[in-house]
């Protein structure tokens, strides 16, 4: 058994009598249930996954370090946990999901020291940038959601460095004229650009992006 979907046993006496042992509940290296009163915890190596919405809402929470071991971070994982201003994340966690930090101080105190928030060479965050973007060699990635919505977004460049545009990336972003993909993107998720209208994409001949830009009936510009 290698994925537990959210809430799989919610009201039932099993994970009732799991939590009476131990406020977080581990099975086969998936952290499924997290139920505690505690403002600081430390999430074992031996946890692989922290699943969907694991600890979404816990207003209590101020510090979490991630031990070095687990390798991904669910969806909305951490959402609008008000108060944690400090989370640690080891160089082993490979993925994070969409809006895994949203509503936590610890992401607002990293979008005022960058638009772009950039985690273990993921973009999870740049809903905060403003007008001409550059997106540095040391992204590998564009998460979900990364620039969902972000209206203050006119140009964006994308580095050499980057290999995937994740789904949702900039959707919404309806100021959003121009961005330059690289022949190094191979992946572009669903809808990422869904509801940019003024979009021109400029890439080069046969690439990705050329061939996302007309199954998608965006205008495109080889460069």
């Amino acid at each position: 058994m290698k994925s537990i979907g959210d809430n799989a046993f919610e009201g039932t006496k099993w994970l009732s009598n799991q939590i009476k042992k131990d406020s977080t509940v581990v099975v086969n290296n998936m952290l499924i249930e997290a139920f505690f009163t505690k403002d600081k915890i430390t999430i074992p190596g031996s946890v692989k996954s922290i699943g969907n919405n694991m600890f979404y809402e816990h207003y209590e929470l101020t510090s979490v370090t991630i031990s070095e071991g687990v390798t991904s971070i669910g969806d909305y994982a951490f959402q609008d946990c008000y108060n944690l201003t400090s989370i640690k994340i080891p160089s082993s966690v490979k993925s994070i999901g969409v809006r895994a930090f949203s509503g936590t101080k610890w992401l607002s105190n990293q979008q005022k020291k960058n638009s772009l928030v950039i985690v273990n060479n993921m973009l999870i965050d740049g809903s905060t940038a403003k007008g001409k973007v550059t997106i540095p060699n040391s992204v590998k990635s564009i998460g979900n959601d990364a620039f969902y919505g972000c209206k203050n977004l006119s140009s964006v460049t994308i580095s050499k460095g980057v290999t995937s545009i994740g789904d949702y990336a900039f959707q919404e972003c309806t100021n959003l004229t121009s961005i330059t993909i690289p022949n190094s993107v191979k992946s572009i998720g669903d809808n990422a650009f869904e509801g940019c209208n003024r979009l021109v994409i400029y890439g080069k001949k046969g690439s990705k992006a050329e061939s996302y830009a007309k199954e998608n009936n965006i205008k495109f510009i080889i460069k």
